[in-house]
């Protein structure tokens, strides 16, 4: 029923550091690198997969008036193919006299540059996947604070 189990295998390993600091108060960074590599054998066939992901968030602050936010992210994958990606996202908030609520834009994506393709080996096929996420997309908002909590 289960077919063969002494032909399958696979292997998954992931390691990620991250490192954040603050700069005169204001200034602020967080940034984190992410490494992955699989191995998987089915039937005959085997599948690789080297990914690195380099995460970071660059931040300019006056507290309690002004916010400004920025999120740059890269991929780069080796399977089948070899893929590389980026992205960069932002956010700007401005905050409320006595810390009561801000309001905040967010931009995603907004060079419109990210395009994610998965591919995959099969024991008989070859099978790619294409992610087609929101392209660059802004939203607004409101935070309001109706407690005195801190």
């Amino acid at each position: 029923m289960l077919g063969n189990l002494k032909n399958n295998s696979g292997l998954s390993w992931t390691q990620a550091v991250s490192l954040s600091s603050r700069l005169f108060g204001i200034i602020g960074t967080g940034s984190s690198i992410n490494c992955n590599l699989s191995s998987y054998s089915y039937s005959g066939s085997s599948s690789r997969t080297l990914s690195f992901t380099y995460a970071d968030r660059l931040a300019y602050s006056i507290p309690n008036v002004l916010g400004v936010y920025v999120y740059p992210v890269a991929t780069y994958t080796k399977g089948l193919g070899q893929e590389v990606n980026w992205a960069v996202n932002g956010e700007i908030k401005l905050f409320a006299k006595g810390g009561r609520g801000f309001v905040w834009a967010r931009a995603y994506d907004i060079f419109n540059s990210f395009s994610y393709q998965n591919n995959m080996l099969g024991s008989f096929y070859t099978q790619s996947t294409t992610f087609e996420n929101l392209s660059r997309y802004i939203i607004f908002g409101a935070t309001i604070r109706f407690d005195n909590m801190k």
